[in-house]
């Protein structure tokens, strides 16, 4: 049973690092969508995608807490 939360909480913090990195880009394509007026597509990918990554970002990251306090009991 510790061994198989214990992977689940090493995939847990995998999908969050991901996602993370996801969020940043997502982050990146917004700064530079307000420098390079003429790129609407990076500034709609940037605003539809970042709002879902934060949340996955932290949903997961508080799924990797939880198994986390699970493993230390």
């Amino acid at each position: 049973m510790k061994s198989v939360s214990k992977k689940l909480y090493k995939e847990q913090i995998k999908l969050t690092k991901w996602f993370a990195i996801i969020t940043g880009i997502c982050l990146l394509l917004l700064v530079a969508s307000y420098f390079w007026l003429h790129s609407m597509l990076v500034l709609v990918i940037g605003a539809m995608f970042g709002p879902i990554f934060l949340l996955l970002t932290l949903v997961f990251a508080g799924l990797a807490l939880a198994t986390r306090a699970k493993l230390g009991q």
